[in-house]
């Protein structure tokens, strides 16, 4: 009877697991814009949720977990109908050199509402990754791209 219990409980979890389908984000590229590396084609998650009086962010997502394992939550404020606004932020890449090579620093930024029942919903996210890097030297300009992602229909 215990076995059946534990195995109708798992069933219930795996079905509600199932039902929530994962909100995929694809990058929307500028004529002039192409991609490296460290900035994913795509972007998909399940659920997300923040903590209260943290700056932590709990991002579920099968297919890019390593996307949010380090995402920090940067911005926390009142928004329309008792919503909160927030942006959480988190390094995709970094390269650093003390002999003026080449430097890296690529940024995942995400931002959304969560709702006045705490419900963030992901189909209403928007995502952008900035990338800044040198060219082989320690006084050159530092150059920024912005990758702007859009919700796959």
């Amino acid at each position: 009877m215990k076995t059946m219990i534990c195995l109708f409980a798992l069933f219930l979890s795996l079905v509600a697991f199932a039902e929530q389908d994962p909100a995929c984000y694809t990058v929307t590229l500028k004529q002039d814009q192409h991609l490296t590396s460290a900035v994913p084609i795509e972007i998909c998650l399940e659920s997300v949720s923040l903590q209260m009086g943290e700056t932590g962010m709990q991002v579920e997502s099968a297919l890019n977990p390593e996307l949010f394992k380090d995402m920090k939550r940067t911005r926390y404020a009142h928004g329309p109908d008792e919503s909160h606004a927030f942006t959480g932020t988190a390094i995709l890449f970094q390269t650093t050199d003390a002999t003026c090579t080449a430097v890296e620093d690529v940024k995942l930024k995400m931002s959304g509402y969560e709702n006045a029942e705490r419900v963030v919903q992901i189909s209403q996210l928007d995502f952008t990754v900035v990338r800044e890097y040198t060219d082989n030297s320690c006084t050159g300009p530092v150059r920024t791209e912005t990758y702007v992602y859009k919700l796959r229909d």
